[in-house]
């Protein structure tokens, strides 16, 4: 993995600093829109790339691992705003718990060139043919060339965009971490 760009990215604060602490909407809007016009941007500047083009996208979140078949743009909406909103929500929690203010108004992204994500950053994973794939489009495959547009997938290369949402409070720090691969091979494009 080569690293490419690296965004930390500020708003106000998740949660309000009121009791009980509320999810700050606001907020979670503008990091959204900030996240997701980085990330397609950089697709077409810095990868050259059309984030239009329907391709596999392999999803890795703290439950699930998958493997979305449609446009980059609409799962990067997708998944930042589920990202977004597990963070909030995890803040508010972890105020409550802790009686005490939650500071979450920080996300790290970074974007990394990734030769062959199988052997990168995957093999600690289920085995292959585990990785389910979602999106309307999938159901448009066969289970055969499911398989081998998953194989052609876990071999190329791509952009892997990785997202770290920060909260503190009284010293301890948590991260809720987000990953999306894009691969770049024109093969796996389609519209």
């Amino acid at each position: 993995m080569r690293e490419v760009n690296s965004y930390q990215l500020s708003s106000s604060n998740v949660i309000t600093l009121t009791v009980p602490p509320a999810i700050n909407r606001a907020s979670l809007n503008d990091f959204k829109r900030k996240i997701v016009s980085i990330m397609v941007n950089d697709m077409l500047k810095v990868f050259l790339r059309n984030a239009y083009y329907k391709r596999p996208i392999l999803v890795l979140s703290p439950d699930s691992v998958c493997i979305h078949l449609d446009k980059p743009f609409y799962v990067f909406k997708a998944e930042v705003e589920k990202l977004l909103e597990k963070w909030a929500s995890f803040s508010q929690a972890l105020s409550i718990i802790e009686l005490t203010p939650v500071t979450a108004n920080k996300v790290i992204l970074t974007e990394f060139y990734v030769k062959n994500p199988w052997k990168d950053f995957l093999s600690e994973y289920s085995p292959v043919e585990e990785l389910p794939f979602t999106g309307n489009e999938a159901r448009k495959f066969s289970k055969r060339k499911l398989n081998e547009i998953r194989e052609k997938l876990l071999c190329s290369s791509g952009a892997l965009f990785r997202l770290e949402c920060m909260s503190a409070t009284g010293g301890k720090h948590f991260v809720l971490g987000h990953s999306i691969f894009v691969p770049l091979e024109k093969s796996l494009e389609f519209l």
